[in-house]
């Protein structure tokens, strides 16, 4: 899977130790749009037009990805990851959008630490990316989707495009 990344900054390798660096979403875990327009776009926007850069991915093949965008139901082997690992009132649940709800409700997480938590969570029951984790929020009117990568080390970089 081919995804690409807007920066202001220059690294070798992706690390989910700097939430909040890029446009906004303070998780610990990386964005990444499907399309080179979308990206240069999000670069140009935090890199305020000075000097950005897209580095070109490839998601890893043997990544577990889940899918925000269709039922759990419909992707047994990640219903079965997240049965296996996650507590009952987060693993009975059959779509992403209500996935965690009864959990936070239960356990009075504030609602500033909901996104973190998540990836925390699902991170622990193996999962490495989201497909579609804004569901077309993000960069819509440049029809892309957001994967958001919870493991870093299944990101390979293929080129780094300076825009």
């Amino acid at each position: 899977m081919k995804l690409f990344h807007g920066t202001k900054f220059t690294f070798d390798t992706f690390s989910v130790d700097y939430p909040g660096t890029g446009e906004a979403g303070n998780i610990h875990a990386i964005w990444f749009a499907n399309n080179f327009t979308a990206a240069r776009n999000h670069a140009w926007q935090v890199g305020n037009y000075s000097q950005c850069w897209v580095y070109e991915c490839e998601l890893a093949a043997d990544a577990v990805l889940m899918k925000a965008d269709i039922s759990l139901n419909q992707q047994p082997a990640i219903q079965k990851q997240l049965t296996n690992v996650l507590p009952v009132c987060i693993s009975v649940q059959t779509h992403y959008d209500t996935l965690f709800a009864d959990y936070f409700r239960f356990n009075k997480i504030d609602p500033e630490y909901h996104d973190d938590h998540e990836i925390t969570l699902l991170r622990h029951a193996g999962i490495d990316a989201i497909y579609d984790y804004e569901r077309g929020w993000q960069d819509a009117h440049l029809h892309g989707a957001t994967t958001v990568v919870l493991t870093p080390e299944k990101i390979r970089i293929l080129a780094v495009h300076d825009v």
